[in-house]
């Protein structure tokens, strides 16, 4: 046991003390920040810009000076200050005036209004740019009002009755648990579930990718043949194991920490952004003890569970390129949770959902996103830790059979033959 205490402690110091640990600690957070923050700080930085349009009116009806008052007053700082000119009796050289207008930078566009508009007919815009999506959405939904007003007018129908009945029903969701409404929105719970499973598949990959690169070094640099002579392969194995995960333990403790820290300044940025009002308080509200417990528990299992796989892919490889042939089939069981994130997020309870959290290879990352989602119940996560911390046993002792001979095999890599024969031997 003190060689393995050894070895632990080696692994955790030289992680903690590593640089790449340092910038790991201190920009993740921040990009998690940059993340939350930029739509909502982009969309308050982004001020309105002048524009000068005109409008052909051809419909007679007064629908272009409604149009350009309904534009020319928009009640929201981010838009655009629009300046309309209104022509009502369009001369036959009008459009050529407007396109070269437009093309002389006197006018940034022209939207004419046809004849028939009331009975269905599509507006026209032109100008030197139509990427501006949210501009002409503003301009389709003013003319929308005004032309429905005008229907509603023709067929004798009070606007403000319409309006009435058909205002949209609102829907207040709420999860429910044991000690009764938790007060969490379904915004909140959607962006912890994805939070919580994007960082354990970058902790696993991260640290994972750590063991096999640390193996493969060792054994590259004839490193292992003096540290088996003097220490149990296993025990090296695992103390290697033990030691980055430790670190990462570490790491996920001083991210909590600084994830509590921001709860207080970040809040008041999106509430005044127009955020869902709690949306950061209603993510931390989920943060119990007992939640935190299940996440590290399929954490560290699931850190173990790969970081086994990627010492036996590392003893196994003949050379460090030779090992990165082995790190994307090992990563594969990591990317299809990621990649089905929305829909075990969305339905927790779907079958994809339950397949996947059943599977040991992908349940370390779907289990902790459905738990966020509230689409588990007690039984089942006991159920699903319990079949991870047998997978973890029984695929740990097969790989370090692996890692006890490949770690001092010299040559070429070993076929799929050659492994069943160090599984047997071992």
């Amino acid at each position: 046991m003190r060689e393995l205490a050894i070895v632990l402690r080696r692994e955790f110091l030289e992680r903690v003390r590593s640089r790449s640990f340092l910038l790991s600690t201190i920009l993740t957070p921040v990009f998690f920040l940059l993340v939350l923050l930029l739509p909502v700080l982009s969309t308050r930085w982004a001020g309105g810009e002048d524009r000068f349009l005109g409008i052909v009116d051809e419909s007679s009806t007064g629908l272009g000076a409604e149009l350009a008052a309904v534009l020319s007053e928009s009640a929201d700082e981010n838009d655009d200050r629009v300046y309309a000119s209104v022509i009502t009796s369009p001369a036959p050289a009008t459009l050529d005036s407007l396109v070269q207008a437009v093309v002389t930078e006197r006018l940034d566009g022209f939207i004419i209004i046809p004849e028939d508009v009331v009975e269905g007919g599509a507006l026209q815009y032109r100008a030197r740019t139509v990427t501006d999506v949210g501009f002409q959405r503003r301009v389709r939904d003013a003319a929308t009002a005004a032309v429905q007003a005008r229907r509603l007018e023709t067929a004798g129908i009070d606007a403000a009755i319409l309006a009435e009945v058909m205002a949209p029903v609102q829907l207040n969701a709420a999860r429910l648990t044991s000690q009764g409404e938790t007060g969490e929105g379904a915004e909140a719970g959607m962006l912890f579930s994805i939070m919580v499973g994007f960082a354990l598949y970058m902790l696993i990959l991260l640290y994972g990718v750590q063991v096999l690169q640390s193996v493969q070094e060792e054994k590259t640099n004839r490193i292992a043949e003096i540290l088996v002579s003097s220490i149990k392969a296993s025990h090296l194995m695992l103390g290697k194991v033990l030691g980055v995960g430790l670190a990462a333990l570490l790491q996920i403790a001083i991210w909590i920490g600084l994830a509590v820290a921001l709860v207080g300044p970040v809040q008041p940025i999106l509430s005044a952004s127009g955020a869902e009002p709690g949306m950061v308080s209603g993510l931390f509200s989920r943060v119990e003890l007992s939640l935190v417990a299940m996440v590290i528990g399929y954490l560290l299992l699931g850190f173990f569970l790969y970081a086994s796989l990627f010492a036996a892919a590392g003893a196994a490889a003949a050379s460090s390129e030779d090992a990165q042939r082995f790190t994307f089939p090992l990563i594969m069981p990591l990317i299809i949770p990621m990649m089905m994130t929305g829909v075990i997020v969305s339905a927790p309870q779907s079958t994809l959902a339950l397949v996947l959290s059943w599977i040991p290879l992908t349940m370390p990352l779907a289990m902790p996103m459905r738990i966020g989602a509230g689409g588990t119940g007690s039984l089942e996560t006991a159920a699903t830790l319990v079949l991870l911390l047998a997978s973890v046993l029984v695929l740990g002792s097969l790989a370090g059979k692996i890692y006890r001979i490949g770690i001092l095999s010299t040559g070429k890599r070993p076929s799929f033959a050659e492994l069943l024969r160090w599984l047997r031997t071992a």
